[in-house]
């Protein structure tokens, strides 16, 4: 083998080093990164035949990533699930606030004492004050329920207001993931940094809705709402929409009763 043909097989085992040496530094500097994962490059040794010409010597194999896109989605499923559950504590530990279920306040407490109040009333129906503290009871219920009503009405437009601003949000990471997906078909389809944001996107996004992530062949990602309604192919994206509307079929029970809270997808 000659000194040049020593020289190019050194020069190209360097290469191969430099590369693992690299993979091993991003690693070593993304390691709290979210939604990095562990990246490995494998060293390939080469043919060493000198009567037919190669030179044997070490060359970098391809670049393989530590990720699982099974336990991906198993994570997000199962952060969407707690995503429901704190929404569901959260919205019911306001409802459970306007009816106290001890009988200390609210309406309970109010209705008890009226009922004691009539009593009391029944024992001496001539007394003046008996009446008047009836009559004062049932005000207090009536401001009980007044009360309990209005605390309703605030808790709807607290659920309204969070119904929409997590639609938006969802609207905004499909937007983000959108972008990277853009990205990706420019040509970065190896970029760890890329697949990190991504990643970490997806992860944001198991919080609020439950969907199917699937990687295709040119390293996009088709995002599946609940697995069936899509929300982003390539770089097209499909935004979920919320409105109220009172129902036209079978009509309203009660005409001037709330609305219903609608989240559509695109195809409505």
């Amino acid at each position: 083998m000659s000194i040049v043909s020593a020289m190019l097989t050194s020069a190209e085992a360097l290469k191969a080093y430099d590369k693992a040496l690299s993979v091993t530094q991003n690693n070593v500097v993304n390691a709290s990164t979210p939604g990095y994962a562990r990246q490995s490059i494998s060293l390939q040794a080469l043919k060493f035949d000198p009567f037919s010409g190669s030179t044997g010597g070490v060359t970098a194999g391809a670049m393989q990533s530590a990720r699982d896109d099974y336990a991906e989605q198993g994570v997000w499923r199962q952060t969407n699930l707690l995503g429901q559950s704190s929404q569901d504590v959260n919205s019911l530990s306001a409802l459970q606030n306007n009816f106290d279920v001890s009988g200390n306040s609210g309406i309970p407490s109010a209705l008890n004492s009226l009922l004691q109040a009539f009593s009391a009333w029944g024992q001496t129906p001539t007394d003046t004050n008996a009446r008047q503290t009836v009559i004062d009871q049932a005000q207090n219920l009536a401001s009980a329920f007044q009360d309990a009503a209005n605390g309703l009405d605030q808790a709807t437009q607290d659920t309204n207001q969070q119904i929409q601003q997590t639609v938006d949000h969802v609207n905004q990471s499909i937007a983000q993931l959108a972008q990277y997906n853009s990205q990706i078909m420019a040509g970065d389809h190896n970029d760890a940094g890329l697949d990190a944001q991504v990643h970490s996107t997806l992860e944001e996004l198991s919080q609020f809705v439950d969907f199917t992530a699937m990687k295709q062949t040119d390293g996009t990602y088709t995002i599946l709402l609940d697995g069936q309604k899509p929300l982003l192919v390539e770089k097209e994206q499909y935004n979920l929409a919320f409105d109220l509307e009172l129902p036209s079929d079978p009509p309203p029970t009660y005409a001037s009763g709330p609305p219903t809270a609608h989240v559509r997808a695109s195809d409505g």
